[in-house]
């Protein structure tokens, strides 16, 4: 077989319709696609282009219409991307807060239909100082968490004399957000699931309304607050 090489460092490439002769190119020069991606070529690489990088550890990512730098982060801050997602971006990394509050009925005496049901905490447990602390009262119980979007779980243990309905109200901002009706006998549990969102200065409140019958909240009764962003 003739080989189209004639000099020590050529290298043989498939042309239109035969093997052709790539010739070896000087010190320095690196090979690449031709301009029109139909061969190869040597070619010298432009000494003057410059890196957008100016500190240790930054990294290039492509911009709009050119090589762009992104600054390396600061200590434990962790690489993402961006709200708008045109880019990459360094953040703090996203710290999932809870609080988990026991409460009680005020007083521990039975309650009547029409009548709503007060209640105050026997324990309150957080792994964020930006909750603040709840409040109770004769009307229920609220807590002003932080910006975010939470999953609230609630239990309630009841204890009823008679047969009746109980309605449990959540509010958000002072807004009705949901409205909640159960059926209660003696040693009933009730569990209530939402996800709420809550926007700066609003606050979570919780009231029960109890109809046709005469009942007491036990000892057991929680809520949790899971904040899922």
């Amino acid at each position: 077989m003739r080989t189209p090489a004639t000099t020590q460092g050529d290298i043989v490439i498939r042309g239109t319709n035969s093997d052709e002769r790539v010739a070896i190119g000087t010190q320095g020069q690196v090979l690449r696609v031709n301009p029109d991606a139909s061969g190869l070529e040597y070619a010298t690489i432009d000494a003057t282009s410059t890196t957008p990088t100016t500190t240790q550890g930054d990294i290039i990512i492509r911009g709009t219409n050119s090589d762009e730098r992104v600054a390396i982060g600061t200590q434990g801050q962790v690489l993402r991307v961006n709200p708008d997602a045109s880019g990459l971006e360094y953040t703090n990394p996203y710290k999932r807060s809870f609080m988990h509050v026991n409460f009680n009925q005020i007083g521990g005496d039975q309650i009547g239909s029409g009548q709503p049901l007060g209640l105050e905490m026997t324990f309150v447990h957080t792994n964020s100082d930006d909750f603040t602390s709840p409040s109770t009262g004769s009307d229920g119980l609220r807590v002003a968490p932080p910006v975010g979007m939470y999953k609230v779980d609630m239990k309630m243990n009841i204890d009823a004399d008679n047969d009746g309905e109980m309605n449990l109200k959540t509010w958000v901002g002072g807004t009705l957000v949901k409205s909640d009706e159960f059926h209660i006998t003696k040693n009933t549990v009730c569990n209530v699931s939402n996800v709420v969102i809550i926007g700066t200065g609003e606050y979570i409140e919780f009231t029960l309304d109890i109809i046709d019958c005469v009942m007491k909240l036990c000892p057991g009764s929680s809520i949790f607050f899971d904040k899922l962003a």
